[in-house]
């Protein structure tokens, strides 16, 4: 199982934390220590993710300015007509 699906798994039908410490982090996706450390090192320098003061981590500004591009580049109407085509045979 790749490092995605491993980050897939751990989140998938468990409720939603916006927050975790390191140990979560390994438990979770149940890779070795070394390995979890160097991808929060990699995602905090890339601030995807912020170490707050007491150790946990968080979500990242870099995150949210990525979630805004990628709603700039939504094109809804197009994106929802074949839904919408769908609804309006169904009702």
């Amino acid at each position: 199982m790749n490092i995605f699906q491993q980050l897939e798994q751990s989140t998938s039908g468990s409720p939603s934390r916006d927050e975790a410490s390191f140990t979560e982090i390994c438990t979770d996706l149940s890779i070795p220590k070394s390995s979890v450390h160097h991808l929060l090192e990699v995602l905090t320098v890339s601030q995807l993710l912020r170490q707050r003061a007491d150790g946990r981590y968080v979500l990242g500004l870099r995150l949210f300015e990525l979630g805004g591009l990628a709603i700039k580049n939504i094109d809804l109407r197009k994106d929802a007509i074949g839904f919408m085509h769908t609804l309006v045979k169904e009702t």
